[in-house]
């Protein structure tokens, strides 16, 4: 099941985002660690 960030203002659907699997998570963090530490 998809979530969705609602503005508060206007009540309008801003984005949906689909759910991720614990693995896609994992290499998303590590991706960004190492853009963060410049490798």
């Amino acid at each position: 099941m998809a979530y969705q960030s609602i503005n508060p203002f206007t009540n309008q659907v801003e984005k949906t985002f689909e759910n991720t699997t614990d693995k896609e998570l994992e290499q998303t963090l590590t991706t960004a660690h190492q853009l963060y530490r410049g490798l």
